[in-house]
């Protein structure tokens, strides 16, 4: 698709209506809006109906998954609403409000246009992430069309910047004089729901809109462990369309069996209320966990609702063996037999609001109701609990240790 849209001179795009029947306004059918001229004396006043561009962000049109590449991949775009008619190409746009505009193009449809109609100059991997978390908005009749509506966007990218591919929608980046990127660390803005038949650590995995980090927090492995990836990702030879080949990624990994807390805490960044927050408790120094002793607690971002197999104290984490070991998360696994899945990520910095903390004296809270124990800040002299910016030194320990590699499905 991405050739048919970019060789075509003109793409019609039909941003009115529900459905496909409803026709084009002006041409298969009148318009339901019009514009409203009159005359006050020397003074001629033309009354607009709704701004067109906003016509085009809340139409059905906009929010369809398979409509993402007719906006993005094609050269000119002349949209059909009921508020009028508009030209957008990649140096200027055009309407019927009796203006011409030569720049970017409204912001407001950021979601269904490339970067060069946006004047944004990046189709590197930031471009890809940023087009991926769009997309991640936009709906499917099949949940199953993920890879295959977005298809013709992925080529565009990759012809333009063959270096730049993704494996089942994950991004990665070759390079030849620097590291690898693996695009593994994002995480989703409010628990998803699994989408079959697509890799659990790929956002095509998952039913619902997504963040990713910065390119500087991703992973980035040396080369020697780059050896251990899957040969689609290690010889830059992705083939979209076979998912059986491509929805299991070997990479090496220090593992780790880390407990699970609830701790009443305050609100921040206000610190005028408390609540109950689900946190993953990380020992200072590789030490055995005591709740009196200082320790680190962060938040987590579940792929999920949390069922029943989260009642439990403790969770498998995966730590990627990053040379830089620079702002890496805690990928949260579960054990399926043959291979691990993702089910979560904690302390994970970037783009998501997430809360560290470093607290001692913490008492447990008795309860029968979940096998997950419940704190709360004691009253002793040594006793705190202080929000905090993650210091890499107090987290290398999670590297030490033997590596292993895993499937990840």
């Amino acid at each position: 698709m991405d050739l048919i849209y970019t060789l075509s001179v003109l793409t019609l795009i039909a941003a009115a209506g529900s459905d496909p029947s409803y026709g084009l306004p002006g041409v298969s059918n009148a318009r339901k809006l019009r514009f409203l001229n009159t005359s006050i004396g020397n003074v001629c006043l033309s009354f607009t109906p709704e701004n067109v561009h906003r016509a085009v962000a809340d139409s059905p049109w906009f929010i369809r998954g398979w409509s993402f590449q007719e906006g993005y991949v094609a050269r000119r775009r002349l949209y059909f609403t009921e508020s009028g008619i508009l030209f957008v190409c990649n140096t200027a746009e055009e309407h019927e409000e009796l203006c011409r505009h030569h720049g970017p193009a409204n912001s407001i449809l950021e979601g269904t246009l490339n970067s060069r109609a946006l004047k944004v100059k990046n189709d590197g991997l930031e471009g890809i992430m940023r087009l991926l978390k769009q997309y991640m908005k936009r709906q499917l009749s099949y949940e199953n069309d993920v890879l295959n509506a977005i298809l013709g966007v992925l080529n565009y990218h990759h012809t333009r910047n063959p270096s730049i591919g993704t494996i089942c929608g994950l991004p990665y980046q070759k390079s030849v004089a620097d590291p690898d990127i693996i695009c593994v660390n994002w995480a989703h803005e409010r628990p998803a729901t699994r989408r079959l038949g697509y890799p659990s650590w790929s956002p095509f995995g998952w039913i619902g809109p997504v963040n990713f980090s910065r390119i500087e927090d991703q992973f980035h492995p040396s080369k020697e462990d780059a050896a251990s990836f899957s040969c689609h990702v290690r010889d830059g030879c992705a083939d979209w369309n076979h998912l059986k080949t491509s929805q299991y990624l070997q990479i090496t990994v220090h593992i780790h069996c880390l407990p699970i807390v609830r701790i009443t805490r305050p609100n921040w960044p206000s610190g005028d209320s408390e609540s109950v927050y689900t946190m993953l408790a990380i020992p200072y120094g590789d030490t055995k966990l005591n709740y009196d002793d200082p320790n680190f607690y962060t938040d987590i971002l579940w792929d999920q609702a949390q069922p029943g197999h989260y009642d439990s104290d403790w969770v498998t984490c995966a730590v990627f063996h990053d040379h830089r070991f620079a702002s890496h998360p805690l990928m949260i696994l579960q054990d399926c037999g043959t291979h691990y899945e993702r089910i979560g990520i904690a302390m994970s910095y970037g783009t998501y609001s997430m809360t560290t903390i470093r607290a001692a004296g913490l008492k447990e809270l008795y309860s029968v109701a979940s096998d997950i124990p419940t704190l709360y800040l004691g009253d002793g002299a040594n006793s705190y609990m202080v929000r905090i910016r993650r210091d890499v030194e107090d987290f290398t320990w999670l590297q030490d240790g033997s590596k292993v590699i895993i499937t990840l499905g």
